[in-house]
């Protein structure tokens, strides 16, 4: 059973309020800052010496989430935001096709198509929701890409995922 209340002491946050919009710079959790307090403590009194232990650490970290989510190692990538995150994806793809979306997204997931003059259709959402249906009437033989967040900037947006 999960402890959400253990979860919630974990974000100073939420003793105050109810925090959800994480989208650009969300609250950190005690265990964040104390590791990120621990690195920068090191680097300022012993620079990058502890390089290789960092990168073991790194991968460890990568097998445990592959782990947990039944993938391997090499299907996991860190980056250092959603937006960074996007634009190797959209580099990773790149030429492979126009992009769908919703007209509701979080700018980062369309914008990096757009600036690189990607053809991107946004489809607007009806009562709220793009349906499966919807998105299958707007595929061409042009279509690559159909790009998704899985929270959404607006709401009451809803993709049915399982339909996908």
């Amino acid at each position: 059973m999960i402890d959400w209340e253990a979860i919630r002491r974990e974000f100073p946050v939420t003793s105050q309020l109810a925090y959800l919009n994480s989208a650009a710079a969300g609250p950190v959790s005690r265990a964040s800052q104390a590791a990120a307090a621990g690195y920068y403590e090191k680097m300022m009194r012993d620079g990058d010496v502890h390089w290789n232990q960092w990168l073991a650490e790194r991968e460890a970290i990568r097998n445990k989430i592959a782990a947990f989510i039944n993938a391997e190692p090499d299907e996991i990538a860190f980056t250092t935001n959603t937006s960074s995150g996007m634009n190797v994806i959209v580099d990773a793809l790149e030429g492979r096709g126009q992009v769908i979306s919703s007209a509701l997204e979080f700018p980062v997931t369309t914008l990096p198509w757009m600036h690189r003059t990607i053809p991107v259709h946004l489809l607007p959402a009806v009562d709220g929701e793009v349906t499966f249906d919807r998105i299958r009437r707007a595929l061409t033989h042009d279509t690559g890409i159909f790009s998704s967040s899985h929270v959404l900037f607006s709401n009451g947006f809803r993709i049915d995922l399982e339909k996908l």
